[in-house]
C-alpha cells in the first residue's frame, strides 16, 4: 500500500507513463493531504516495486458498501506483460474481500481487458468515454 508522500509522488509519474499523459497530470489522481490516508481509509493507493526499487505500477481502489472499484491501474511500457497489472489489480481485491466486498467493478480499456477477464472480470456492459486534448 502507498503511504508516503514520495510514494505518491511516484505513483503519479507512474499514472503519467502508464496512461501517456502530460508530464504532471498523473499526480492530480493522487492524495494532497496525507492525514487522511490511514488504514482505516476506504480511498487506498497501491504500487508495485521492481527489483531496482522504483515503482513500476500504481492502482487504486474505493471501497463502499460491499463494493470495491478499481481504478487508475497503470504499468510503466516496460514492465508490462509480466503479470504485474494484474497483480495490482487482484491484490487490493483480495484485501477488500476480507473487509467484507462481495463485488469489485472497473473500466478497462481495450489493452485492459485479456488481464481483467483472466483475473475473473467479465464484461457488462460499455460506458463511452469522452476526451478532448488539444
Amino acid at each position: 500500500q502507498i503511504k508516503t508522500p514520495a510514494e505518491f509522488a511516484e505513483g503519479g509519474q507512474i499514472l503519467d507513463i502508464g496512461y501517456e499523459l502530460p508530464e504532471g497530470l498523473g499526480a492530480l489522481f493522487m492524495p494532497s493531504d496525507f492525514s487522511n490516508h490511514a488504514d482505516s481509509s476506504n480511498c487506498r493507493h497501491y504500487g508495485v516495486f521492481g527489483p531496482d526499487g522504483r515503482m513500476v505500477s500504481v492502482s487504486l481502489v474505493f471501497i463502499s458498501d460491499g463494493l470495491a472499484g478499481i481504478y487508475c491501474v497503470a504499468t510503466d511500457a516496460k514492465h508490462r506483460g509480466k503479470g504485474i497489472g494484474a497483480h495490482v489489480t487482484a491484490e487490493p481485491l483480495r484485501i477488500a474481500a476480507k473487509l467484507g466486498c462481495r463485488v469489485g467493478v472497473l473500466q478497462s480499456s481495450e489493452m485492459g481487458y485479456p488481464v481483467y477477464e483472466r483475473i475473473g472480470f467479465m464484461a457488462t456492459g460499455v460506458a463511452p468515454m469522452y476526451v478532448r486534448m488539444p
